[in-house]
């Protein structure tokens, strides 16, 4: 993952996938309270991002100590409060010459704060804005999400058998003209808004190695994977 960024947010944070990207990536960073989350992870506390950055209003004394004591920097960046933690992360990620970045952590509603997952959909949709050149994607344990923008996008198709995937084209930043292939139900010249047709519950068709998406606008491309439940 050259020039990939990985941004641990202030949500619960799932081990295993921390561990298995913090090595491939180019840079560590903690999104403000993204540094307690490190600090509480049994077992792993020899993850240490390079920086902590944001208006400093979530990160614990002790957690700061002690990410600092492992060599972590904390940009206190308070005298901005029009930005959002994670925004603040990806424009030092920006800073330091990243072309990608992984926002890791829980985003559909954690603990009830329907809010902060728009938050994060929002800042999904303004990077395309103040800086093209950076993908973000959004990663959980099981499920990602990145912004589309207009243009003609592949995206490969990855199966296993023992789960099942759904994905969607949310249209969160107004209408688009959506065209796919690979996908069950398929969009031909399709007009997709809020208020009228929204792609969401479908799946990859059954013989699709790879979706492709075109759209005459920036559009959510979401992807969620889902162990298979035993038959009774």
């Amino acid at each position: 993952l050259e020039g990939t960024a990985l941004v641990v947010v202030n949500t619960p944070q799932y081990a295993p996938l921390l561990r298995g990207l913090w090595d491939a990536v180019d840079l560590q960073v903690a999104a403000d309270g993204g540094g307690n989350r490190l600090v509480d992870l049994e077992g792993d506390e020899d993850l240490i991002p390079s920086t902590v950055v944001g208006d400093l209003d979530s990160l614990q004394p002790d957690a700061r100590a002690q990410l600092e004591a492992g060599g972590a920097v904390v940009h206190d960046l308070s005298h901005d409060q029009d930005t959002t933690d994670l925004e603040k992360a990806l424009m030092h990620c920006r800073g330091e010459g990243m072309t990608g970045a992984l926002a890791v952590g829980r985003f559909a509603g954690v603990d009830g704060r329907v809010d902060h997952f728009f938050a994060t959909v929002n800042t999904l949709c303004s990077v395309l804005r103040w800086s093209p050149a950076l993908t973000l994607v959004a990663v959980s344990e099981d499920y990602y999400m990145c912004m589309l923008g207009a243009g003609e996008h592949e995206l490969p198709v990855e199966r296993e058998e023992d789960f099942e995937i759904k994905c969607g084209l949310i249209p969160v930043a107004g209408k688009c003209k959506v065209t796919t292939t690979g996908l069950q139900w398929n969009c031909d010249q399709l007009d997709l808004q809020f208020g009228g047709i929204v792609s969401a519950c479908n799946e990859f068709a059954a013989d699709a190695t790879v979706v492709t998406v075109k759209t005459d606008g920036p559009i959510l491309w979401t992807c969620t994977i889902a162990k298979k439940e035993a038959p009774s």
